[in-house]
């Protein structure tokens, strides 16, 4: 049990954070924001409360991003739109809301964006995460608020034909 330790903010040559399937509690800590060299940040299957901090958007060299099966909230911040080496982003089992942001659209690097099981709502950016194309796995089912118009799903199944896709009903 405990938290996750602000201190970490502090390594600067931090690479790989693996911190899963530890009890943790409490918030993600802003400064992770600071670690400029961070790939890895695996955080999944805590007990971690709060949002997912707007400062992981500063993250330049960030690869895959694992926060799935905590109980943290609010919206899904833009600023993860910035994270130009983002290959893996894993936010399922979570209670996040809002919608998914259209800035995830700039992730070009971007193989599985997996959002399932939350409380997201609003429409789906289609036409932005069209321009996923290397998305090979696209998970925004088990979101109850979440629409997307059947000419969005037609859009993202001819721009991403190799991918599975899992849309809202």
């Amino acid at each position: 049990t405990g938290g996750v330790p602000a201190s970490l903010g502090k390594c600067a040559k931090l690479k790989t954070l693996l911190l899963h399937v530890n009890q943790l509690e409490g918030p993600i800590p802003d400064v992770l924001g600071q670690c400029g060299a961070l790939e890895l940040l695996q955080l999944s299957e805590n007990q971690l409360t709060g949002g997912v901090p707007a400062s992981l958007g500063k993250c330049a060299k960030l690869k895959e991003l694992r926060l799935w099966g905590n109980q943290l909230e609010g919206p899904i911040p833009d600023e993860l739109g910035q994270c130009g080496a983002l290959e893996l982003l894993q936010l399922r089992q979570n209670q996040l809301t809002g919608g998914v942001p259209a800035s995830l659209g700039k992730c070009a690097k971007l193989r599985e964006l997996i959002l399932r099981d939350n409380q997201l709502e609003g429409a789906v950016p289609a036409t932005e995460l069209a321009a996923l194309t290397a998305l090979t796995l696209l998970t925004l089912d088990q979101n109850e608020g979440l629409t997307i118009t059947a000419s969005g799903a037609q859009a993202l199944q001819k721009a991403l034909p190799n991918a599975k896709l899992f849309l809202p009903k």
